[in-house]
C-alpha cells in the first residue's frame, strides 16, 4: 500500500487479510498484464504465491504470516529444479501475451484527452451495467455469484421445497388492452420515455384497424430529445399540410432543445410532443 494514499479504514481491513497469489502460466490471447507490470509473476503484496507446475504446487513466502501458517501444512522443500521450471514459465508466459500496451506515457496521454471524441464514442454505447469492471482479462482467478436472500414469506417457502415437490406460478400479470371496448372512440394513449415500448401492440393494432377508431393522439415525452425511442417506419419530423391526416411530430424549439440536453432535473414542458396518427 502507498503511504501518501491510503484510506485509513481500508488499510485496517487490508491489514487483516490474508492474501494468497497465483502466478500465471498461461495467458490468453487477450492478456497485457506483463505490459502493466501486474503479471504474470506477482512480486509483492502476498502472504503466499503459488505456481501451479504439472505435478506440484510451488509456495513463496511473502510475509511471517504466510511463513506460520506454512508450518503448520505437510510439504517438502522446493527443488531446484521445481524453482527452474517455474520460473521458465513465467518467462515464457509473459512472452506469449496476446497484446502490448506501451505505457511510457500514459497518464500524460489521459490527461491531455479528457474531452477526447473517443470518450464520447464509447459512452454512446454504454448501458451503465458496470459489467467491464469484472471482465478485465489481467484478472480471471475469480466468480461471480447471485444469492436469493430469505427475505419474504414466499422466497421462506420456496427455499423449504424439496425435489419433486409442486410450485404453481399465476399468470399471464398484468392485463390486456381493450382494444374492442374503445372501438368507434377517439383514443389518447400518453407515455414517456421507454414506456412507450409496451404501448406498441396497442399501437400496431390501432394502425392496422384504422377504420375501427376515431382519432388517435399519443402524447410522448423523454427527458432529452435524443433520448426519445425511435422505431423504423414510426413517428417522422415532417409535418403534412394538414396536421390531422397524417402523421406528425411536434418538438420544442431548438432552443428549449439545447437547455434540455445541457441540463438536469424536471423540466415543464411548454408545448406538449403529440404524434398524431392518421385519420380513419
Amino acid at each position: 500500500m502507498r503511504e501518501d494514499y491510503a484510506d485509513p479504514i481500508y488499510r485496517a481491513r487490508r491489514r487483516n487479510l490474508f492474501v494468497v497469489a497465483v502466478n500465471c502460466l498461461r495467458p490468453a490471447g487477450t492478456c497485457f498484464c506483463a505490459s502493466l507490470g501486474s503479471g504474470p509473476r506477482a512480486e509483492r503484496g502476498y502472504d503466499l504465491c503459488l505456481t501451479e507446475l504439472d505435478d506440484a504446487f510451488l509456495v513463496e513466502i511473502g510475509s511471517e504470516l504466510g511463513r506460520s501458517l506454512m508450518t503448520e501444512l505437510a510439504c517438502e522443500p522446493a527443488s531446484a529444479y521445481l524453482q527452474n521450471a517455474a520460473n521458465q514459465g513465467l518467462e515464457q508466459a509473459a512472452k506469449q501475451m496476446g497484446r502490448h500496451l506501451d505505457t511510457s506515457d500514459l497518464p500524460q496521454l489521459l490527461a491531455g484527452n479528457l474531452e477526447a471524441e473517443r470518450w464520447e464514442q464509447v459512452g454512446k454505447r454504454c448501458l451503465s451495467c458496470a459489467n467491464c469492471t469484472l471482465v478485465c482479462p489481467t484478472c480471471f482467478c475469480w466468480d461471480a455469484t447471485d444469492h436469493t436472500g430469505l427475505l419474504g414469506k414466499v422466497t421462506r417457502a420456496i427455499s423449504r421445497l424439496k425435489v419433486g415437490d409442486l410450485l404453481g406460478l399465476r399468470g399471464p400479470f398484468g392485463a390486456p388492452w381493450p382494444m374492442h371496448e374503445i372501438e368507434g372512440k377517439d383514443v389518447i394513449i400518453a407515455s414517456g420515455g421507454i414506456g412507450l415500448a409496451p404501448l406498441r401492440p396497442a399501437i400496431y393494432h390501432i394502425l392496422r384497424h384504422r377504420e375501427r377508431y376515431g382519432k388517435v393522439i399519443l402524447v410522448y415525452g423523454a427527458r432529452r430529445p435524443g433520448s426519445r425511442l425511435r422505431y423504423k417506419g414510426g413517428c417522422s419530423a415532417r409535418r403534412t399540410s394538414n396536421p390531422r391526416t397524417g402523421t406528425w411530430c411536434k418538438n420544442r424549439r431548438e432552443s428549449q432543445r439545447r437547455q434540455s440536453e445541457t441540463s438536469t432535473g424536471t423540466h415543464i414542458l411548454q408545448s406538449i410532443p403529440n404524434l398524431f396518427l392518421p385519420e380513419r
